[in-house]
């Protein structure tokens, strides 16, 4: 079972890349976590917290649109063309099958946010551009465009000699260029001075990150399984509302369901996005408890085992033929 669980997993990641539109949010979302920056000079001394609510921001919503378009792709597709069909009926039943495709989607989720990541903590070294002890950051401006530009080269030289899908290629490229250059550049300050590794990185970011993350993983489930039933559209709009009413379930629903039960209902059933995001934390430079981590990382397994258990007897269910 686990290993055409794997096999599965790991065709549905390929397709996933392999989908320009991965491609293109991803680099996109790079370049603007890149000049999000030059917003605090349109600031009055909240350039720090403009950062790193922008910052968060464009991790959470890259994560949504990836979330969403990565699962009509490999899930909805499949159902429409009936090549899903050539799996099930193999000996691979509709668990596997839905587990695998999650697990896929989820790594493909995963990549993203790793290399949105590494980049939000090595801008947010960079500083506010509005003042006067301003210096460019040339470590991080060199490192992070030849990462960029290198791996956009090895896309391009292996779709051109070797026939290699370009999207694919470049995604799978940035990874270990961005880890590289974060490693590299964790011992070098602006001045490119040599120092205990880590020193200007603010590793709260970093937590919050990882946060963010979980949240785009539980929207992964939640895209999952509504492709098993829903084509492209729906699913983009209904993960829209997952993710909005994730985020204001405290606000709409908390103090209502104590005296109404669909209130009740609607408050359990939906996400707590909002523990997620610590945006504001880190602005008000508090710090952020590894114990209040596990009990998020927890909280975000069990609401995905959960959605994921929902989306297989969903397609369980299902007339395929």
């Amino acid at each position: 079972m686990f290993q055409r669980i794997a096999a599965i997993a790991l065709n549905t990641l390929t397709e996933a890349v392999r989908q320009p539109v991965y491609g293109i949010i991803l680099f996109s979302s790079v370049v603007l976590i890149c000049i999000t920056p030059t917003f605090s000079m349109y600031t009055m001394s909240e350039d720090v917290k403009i950062f790193i609510d922008m910052g968060l921001a464009t991790m959470l919503l890259t994560g949504l649109l990836l979330a969403a378009l990565t699962a009509s792709g490999v899930i909805w597709r499949e159902i429409e063309n009936k090549t899903v069909l050539t799996v099930v009926t193999k000996p691979v039943n509709t668990f596997e099958f839905v587990v695998a495709k999650f697990i896929g989607i989820l790594l493909a989720l995963g990549a993203a946010m790793y290399v949105l990541t590494l980049v939000l903590v090595l801008m947010e070294r960079f500083g506010s551009t509005d003042t006067n002890a301003f210096k460019v950051d040339w470590p991080v401006t060199a490192g992070l465009i030849g990462s960029v530009i290198a791996a956009m080269a090895a896309g391009g030289f292996a779709n051109y000699f070797f026939n290699k899908n370009f999207s694919s290629t470049a995604v799978a490229a940035s990874i270990p260029m961005t880890t590289m250059v974060f490693v590299i550049l964790g011992f070098f300050s602006k001045e490119m001075k040599l120092q205990p590794f880590g020193a200007d990185i603010h590793w709260d970011l970093l937590k919050a990150a990882g946060l963010v993350s979980l949240a785009v993983f539980i929207i992964g489930a939640a895209a999952t399984a509504i492709s098993t039933r829903l084509g492209t559209v729906m699913n983009i709009v209904l993960c829209f509302a997952v993710f909005f009413l994730g985020l204001l379930s405290d606000y709409l629903f908390a103090s209502l369901a104590q005296v109404s039960w669909l209130a009740q209902i609607a408050y359990s059933a939906l996400p707590n996005l909002q523990m997620f995001w610590l945006a504001d934390a880190l602005t008000m430079d508090r710090v952020i408890p590894m114990g209040y981590i596990i009990y998020c990382v927890l909280y975000a397994f069990l609401y995905q085992a959960g959605v994921v258990s929902l989306a297989v007897l969903g397609f369980g269910t299902r007339e395929l033929s």
